[in-house]
């Protein structure tokens, strides 16, 4: 079972902004191990995630495009390694 890591009050927030608004998500690279979508869920479990591995650049970006203005009050980021070919970048 996948559980949310967005906290208020100390209940689960299942709210995701981006995605209730339907931001369009995009990368420079995506590996083939894993899937853009996941990066947009509001959860943290590695074993959904987005990741550039194998990716011929030395950087890799990922952009959401909320289509108009749009508040945005927090954002979480949660760095995955496999302690073997899957490391966050510097």
């Amino acid at each position: 079972m996948r559980k949310s890591v967005l906290k208020k009050n100390d209940q689960f927030e299942t709210e995701n902004r981006a995605y209730k608004t339907n931001a369009d998500v995009s990368a420079s690279f995506t590996s083939k191990f894993d899937n853009l979508d996941f990066i947009n869920d509001g959860l943290a479990d590695p074993t959904f995630r987005w990741t550039d591995f194998e990716s011929p650049s030395k950087s890799d970006w990922v952009q959401f495009d909320f289509k108009k203005p749009n508040k945005v009050n927090t954002a979480y980021l949660y760095f995955y390694s496999d302690k073997a070919g899957v490391q966050p970048g510097l």
